[in-house]
């Protein structure tokens, strides 16, 4: 995936009780994928509760396809080490 769809993405969520959590909480910081890649995604149901918040309706055709990937990737695999790839 582009990473400008994936900074749309990230901008769309809102930080949880004043702090940034899970994947969202490494990108502000810059850390994660951007230091180690591949890296595995921290707390798969934490991004998949956060990623169902956004109003999928506000980001354009092909950012909503991808959300759907997304949000369809992390249902079907909670239970598993899912990576992030910085390239």
């Amino acid at each position: 995936m582009w990473e400008g769809y994936f900074d749309k993405i990230m901008n769309e969520l809102s930080p949880v009780d004043d702090r940034w959590v899970s994947l969202v909480y490494y990108y502000h910081l810059d850390e994660g994928w951007y230091d180690e890649s591949p890296w595995v995604i921290p707390d798969n149901k934490k991004i998949l509760e956060q990623f169902e918040t956004i109003d999928i309706k506000v980001l354009d055709n092909v950012i909503q396809e991808i959300m759907m990937k997304l949000i369809k990737l992390l249902k079907d695999n909670l239970d598993s080490e899912i990576f992030k790839e910085y390239s």
